[in-house]
């Protein structure tokens, strides 16, 4: 593994902090502010996608990710408080983590890329001239 390698893991790292820090904000803040936060999230994923811009998709996707685990840390805080039972809560816990981190990033990315616009074909270039040709064409020519 390069430096290179484990400087990007590192960025990664501090981004799913930093945005785990901020889901945990927004939460408190309220429903709008979780869902701009979200839609930021995911915008960024669907722009990387549409572009293709591999780096800031992979960012989008670790923010994603803390989005999903500062859910399922803001559920824990209401576990006991709303008297709902264990199984109720592990599988709402269980469907955020696979939302936030592979079904919402492979659905957004999946719209990203079907709209990509596509490649322009490039103009037919003329051939160059062979050494037979050259020789038999003169200066005229």
């Amino acid at each position: 593994m390069t430096l290179r390698k484990i400087a990007w893991l590192l960025c990664l790292l501090l981004a799913w902090f930093v945005a785990n820090v901020f889901t945990l904000m927004a939460l408190d803040g309220g429903v709008t502010w979780a869902l701009g936060l979200l839609a930021l999230f995911w915008g960024s994923l669907w722009l990387a996608a549409r572009v293709g811009w591999s780096r800031l998709g992979h960012l989008a996707w670790a923010g994603s990710v803390a989005y999903g685990i500062g859910v399922v840390q803001w559920l824990d805080r209401i576990d006991t408080s709303q008297g709902l039972p264990r199984w109720l809560l592990a599988g709402t816990i269980l469907l955020s983590l696979a939302a936030f981190s592979w079904v919402m990033p492979i659905l957004v990315s999946w719209d990203g890329d079907r709209r990509r616009p596509k490649p322009v074909e490039p103009l037919p270039v003329e051939k160059p001239a062979t050494p037979e040709q050259l020789r038999r064409w003169g200066p005229k020519d």
